[in-house]
């Protein structure tokens, strides 16, 4: 569950890079 939780984090932040 701990590394789901560390993918889904190194999601948000390449999507919130993306993004910017």
């Amino acid at each position: 569950m701990k590394q789901t939780l560390a993918y889904l984090l190194l999601f948000v932040a390449g999507v919130t890079l993306a993004i910017t």
